[in-house]
């Protein structure tokens, strides 16, 4: 959290949640399954059950009932932040402008599923380098992540047995578990992680507890988050949530990607119109309330993503320079 108020905003989406009816009251608008904890750096990649390599947002752990701008001014606040950190270089306001275009054009559509063996060459492309270590340097990474293996007494939590069952790669498989650390927002939150040899070579699965969104810290009642079944997306076969647990595969391919920047302001300009574009699909799992949504984009008056976003980034600024002089750690 030390490093910028970038990593700050990914890792405070609680003080973000408490301050914005606050910073940004315009805001206020119809409520969809919002992911929440939305940034440039929560997309990544999963099979599909053909196997065909599938982009996207890849963490729905703040997931709940939100205005959607919610969703579309964090992921725009990000951006500006990103563009701070010299991980994008685009100009901020044409950054907001591309998500919110991006967003509307795929609401209009009722979106599509950024398959990378489809059309959509630049994002695969984009994937391909990101990917392009290879396997044998993300086991060797992977496993140098991990703790040292848990007692044969520290098994898989009972409520988590089901949930890990659905994403097994063999009934009977063999595996050795170990504790790991990853993440900024849900660093703290209890990570298994299984590993073990199947069909010659590495498999890994993770169960991830889960903790009610940070919106029920605030004294919000809890509501249901993005229904992944309705959303416009390719799903994931390897991925179940039950019993307070995620349960997913981690893989070379299979993973949350870090912002990489395409070539030039263009290319960067169109992976976040892409982001915006699946922000809608998750969006569009809210199917009642997407007649709402685009009548209230209407009425938005021009560039208001870009002022709230520029609001919004100040603040978080601010606020991180502030946790900072009281003795922040992170």
């Amino acid at each position: 959290m030390r490093e910028s108020p970038f990593v700050f905003l990914r890792a405070s989406h609680y003080l973000w949640l408490q301050r914005i009816d606050e910073l940004a009251p315009e805001l206020e608008a119809p409520r969809v399954g919002c992911v929440g904890d939305l940034h440039v750096e929560n997309f990544g990649t999963w099979r599909d059950a053909e196997g065909r390599l599938v982009w996207g947002v890849n963490d729905f752990d703040e997931s709940e009932q939100l205005p959607y701008t919610f969703d579309l001014a964090r992921l725009a606040t990000s951006a500006v932040l990103a563009i701070d950190d010299e991980k994008l270089h685009i100009d901020p306001d044409d950054a907001c402008a591309a998500i919110a275009r991006g967003y509307a054009a795929s609401l209009d559509t009722g979106g599509r599923p950024f398959v990378l063996a489809g059309d959509d060459k630049e994002v695969a492309r984009l994937v391909a380098a990101a990917l392009a270590p290879g396997p044998a340097r993300w086991w060797k990474d992977f496993e140098n992540d991990l703790k040292k293996p848990l007692p044969d007494h520290d098994r898989v939590p009972p409520a988590a047995r089901e949930a890990l069952a659905a994403v097994l790669p063999d009934p009977d498989w063999a595996f050795e578990l170990h504790r790991r650390v990853a993440g900024v927002g849900s660093l703290g939150r209890l990570r298994i992680v299984l590993v073990g040899d199947h069909d010659g070579a590495p498999a890994a699965r993770e169960l991830k507890q889960l903790a009610p969104p940070a919106g029920v810290w605030l004294g919000r009642p809890a509501t249901a988050g993005v229904q992944l079944a309705d959303a416009v997306r390719a799903a994931d076969p390897y991925l179940d949530v039950r019993g307070g647990w995620v349960a997913r595969r981690l893989a070379p391919d299979c993973v949350k990607l870090e912002l990489s920047a395409p070539e030039g302001r263009a290319g960067e300009e169109r992976l976040l119109e892409r982001m915006g574009a699946e922000t809608a699909n998750v969006h569009l799992a809210s199917a009642d309330a997407v007649a709402a949504v685009q009548a209230d984009l209407e009425r938005q008056p021009r560039r208001w993503l870009e002022r709230a976003a520029s609001r919004l980034a100040r603040a978080m600024r601010d606020d991180w320079a502030a946790w900072r002089r009281h003795g922040g750690r992170g």
